[in-house]
């Protein structure tokens, strides 16, 4: 899901026209063969290109139906804290929850997504580690339980 659009809020990506969000999406809906009815396929596995915010795309989706959500919108603190709250329910038990720019330095403007993830791990009596990234940054992740 992505709302493939410019809004202030979302300050990651400021320099980015809405011109460039209508390419991405343009390009994401070619190279995931998605129709007129939002379908698609990736690997042979079904899937759904939801052109919305995580929030208003996370009451579309029932608690406990997904294996995998991979985190990387808005890098806010309180953005990043709200996908982490409103996608975790959505994980069958034993699936997993990924996301982008775990940061590499105490001085990194990632570290909202670390005290996110974080503080959610913490309380939840979860486990994460970061997995090496090829850009300098990482991923993690953590498995419900």
């Amino acid at each position: 899901m992505d709302p493939y659009r410019k809004y202030d809020e979302f300050t990651s990506y400021s320099g980015h026209s809405q011109e460039d969000w209508t390419d991405i999406e343009r390009k994401m809906r070619v190279s995931l063969n998605i129709g007129e009815d939002g379908c698609g396929t990736y690997h042979d596995q079904p899937l759904r290109f939801m052109k919305l915010f995580s929030s208003a795309a996370s009451l579309e989706v029932d608690d406990d139906s997904l294996d995998f959500v991979y985190a990387d919108g808005n890098h806010e603190y309180e953005y990043i804290k709200e996908d982490i709250e409103l996608w975790y329910p959505k994980l069958k038990v034993g699936g997993w929850m990924m996301g982008h720019d775990w940061p590499v330095s105490e001085d990194s403007m990632y570290m909202t997504i670390k005290r996110a993830a974080t503080e959610f791990v913490e309380a939840n009596g979860l486990e994460f580690d970061p997995l090496s990234h090829r850009t300098g940054y990482t991923e993690w992740w953590f498995q419900k339980k």
